[in-house]
């Protein structure tokens, strides 16, 4: 299992029996219908049984007992003479599953216990981790704090001596409003300008010299006595303010030249980690799914089946005649196969087409082979699902939500893969009771899939078996 998997969350005994319950059983499907249904759903919880998938067995196995032991004896055909077999066999198979079931059941709730567990322990972990890294962000912050004021006291001792040097005579003391220049505002400056002589009658006086440069700015340092000065103190310069404090340090930077660099990683935030612990399932990485949110398992299909399927129908095509076919195949590992092409007996017309000898159909399918879906043509109209191609693959999907219609129209060369919405269309569908073609007031009953959905093409061998 892959350690980037995220465990599912194993669901409860109960819970799984409650999700098995809300399947509905209704009573105008023919009960044939539903012993195809649970056949397949039986097939299933066999085959993820083998490959010790034990939730998803379970889960299948609880479906198909809800469904024979629950819904099928309030179906009218179920109490029936000619049903009297069918009934004894299901009880048998029923049986069975009631037994596999209990040994399924001790070892689901032992990993549904590992699994809790775990997840506690993995939140321990994740708030072990979060108080230490909240307390390292708390650390750094001290530090930067400390780092900018120390930064600030640098700065203002390199500027004071810097004007010592620059300015030695000036008192720099700070005093409530500033700073003091003791003695220099009282005495004179010794660069007084002698008088000048007088100024003869009719002369004009030249100009006088300017005053002498006036005093200082303030400036927040200590240093001697201004008054002390004998000499003149020219103004200096204004004040320049020092430079921003020193950004943090900061780690993990990327660079990648001398002009660029980008922006520090930012750390995720802490969550529980993903271990796997022995028996989780793992999450399966759907490719599609159903409209209510629920994932579709991938359906592989030969891409071979539609063109030998067009050849086996050529002849009614030609005649303006419909020709069916069913697709059966294999499960394996959460994956869909199809293997197998199956023309059964079968009579037809323009527009429409019907099985007959279904129980052949049964005996032809092998015992590990599913039911998946279905394939037809419209010799004259375009691809599309009519009323009853809707009822007819309803039967289908209710079982195995996975099944397909594959419409062929081969007077317009196309080909298109559908299924019923799920919701609104399987369930509308299958409540219907009318027959024959009739429309339907509910919009998007069933969704295109042939190129956004959950089957996929590739080359595989193929089984064809034609009963007529």
């Amino acid at each position: 299992m892959s350690a980037a998997s995220l465990p599912k969350r194993i669901p409860t005994i109960k819970e799984i029996s409650a999700e098995a319950s809300k399947l509905e059983l209704h009573t105008h499907i023919a009960l044939r219908i539903y012993l195809r249904t649970i056949a397949n759903v039986l097939r299933q919880a066999e085959q993820y049984k083998l490959e010790q998938d034990v939730l998803n067995a379970y889960k299948f196995y609880m479906k198909f007992a809800v469904i024979t032991l629950d819904k099928l004896p309030a179906h009218p055909e179920y109490h029936k003479p000619e049903s009297k077999k069918m009934v004894a066999d299901l009880k048998r198979q029923a049986d069975k599953v009631l037994t596999e079931m209990e040994v399924l059941k001790p070892k689901l709730e032992q990993m549904r216990e590992e699994q809790m567990r775990a997840e506690l322990e993995a939140t321990k972990r994740a708030h072990r981790k979060e108080a230490e890294e909240r307390a390292r962000r708390q650390k750094e912050a001290r530090i930067l704090d400390h780092t900018q004021q120390a930064d600030q006291m640098s700065a203002r001792k390199v500027e004071e001596w810097s004007l010592r040097i620059e300015y030695p005579t000036i008192s720099l003391k700070n005093e409530s409003d500033g700073y003091s220049y003791a003695g220099l505002s009282n005495r004179p400056s010794p660069f007084t300008p002698p008088a000048l002589p007088p100024v003869p009658p009719g002369l004009v006086a030249p100009p006088q010299p300017k005053s002498p440069p006036a005093i200082p700015p303030k400036l927040p340092h200590d240093t001697e006595d201004a008054a002390k000065a004998d000499t003149f103190v020219p103004r200096l310069p204004p004040k320049v303010p020092h430079g921003p404090p020193k950004p943090p340090k900061l780690e993990n930077y990327a660079i990648d030249n001398k002009d660029a660099i980008s922006a520090p990683q930012v750390k995720p935030e802490i969550q529980a980690d993903k271990t796997i612990e022995d028996g989780y399932v793992e999450e399966v990485d759907y490719k599609a799914y159903t409209e209510g949110g629920e994932g579709l398992r991938t359906i592989y299909l030969p891409s071979k089946l539609t063109r030998e399927f067009l050849k086996i129908a050529a002849q009614n095509t030609k005649n303006n005649l419909e020709t069916l076919g069913i697709l059966v195949g294999t499960l394996s590992h959460n994956s869909f196969c199809i293997t197998s092409l199956i023309i059964p007996k079968q009579t037809a017309t323009s527009d429409s087409c019907n099985m007959i000898n279904e129980e052949e159909l049964l005996e032809c399918v092998n015992p590990n082979e599913l039911t998946l879906g279905w394939i037809h043509t419209h010799p004259t109209q375009t691809c599309f699902m009519s009323s009853i191609d809707l009822h007819t693959h309803s039967s289908y999907q209710w079982g195995i939500p996975e099944a397909i219609a594959i419409v062929c129209a081969p007077k317009y060369n196309d080909i298109r893969i559908f299924r019923l919405s799920n919701p609104p269309g399987l369930q509308v569908v299958i409540k219907c009771t009318k027959r024959g073609f009739h429309p339907h007031t509910e919009d998007e009953l069933f969704v295109d899939i042939s190129k956004n959905g959950h089957v996929i093409n590739k080359n595989l061998d193929l089984r064809i078996a034609d009963l007529r």
